[in-house]
């Protein structure tokens, strides 16, 4: 999010042509905090000293239930969820995002609707509309 935290960071990923929060797989490493920075860090194409943790708690936990696909069985998966602070600078992205924008928390429902990220939006909106 920007400094002001009116603002949050989409990303449009190529392979599911979604609006999304920057996130990713843990792919075994235990400390989910260090794989939410890196994964940050991926997709935004920005360098990993200018993210400031708004603090080191978990700020969200959402839980999708993802349906059977080929040989993969149905499965649950679980986004833990954290909030980073940068400047509200030009996001370059990466090959796996057809865009990167800040979007205003107010207008994140428009470029996502879903009842996961609308309540990110409003709980990113409640927690900080005093600073």
């Amino acid at each position: 999010m920007t400094p002001d935290r009116r603002s949050t960071v989409l990303v449009h990923h190529k392979k599911l042509n979604r609006w999304l929060q920057p996130g990713g797989h843990a792919d075994g490493n235990g400390n989910l905090f260090e794989v939410a920075l890196h994964e940050a860090f991926e997709e935004t194409g920005l360098d990993l000293p200018i993210f400031t943790p708004v603090n080191s708690l978990i700020f969200d936990i959402d839980v999708q239930t993802i349906p059977k696909h080929g040989a993969k069985p149905a499965h649950m998966h679980y986004d833990i969820r954290y909030i980073f602070q940068l400047p509200d600078i030009n996001l370059p992205g990466n090959d796996q995002s057809c865009e990167v924008l800040f979007v205003p928390i107010e207008e994140v429902k428009e470029f996502n609707n879903t009842a996961s990220v609308e309540r990110m939006a409003l709980k990113t909106k409640y927690q900080f509309s005093n600073t």
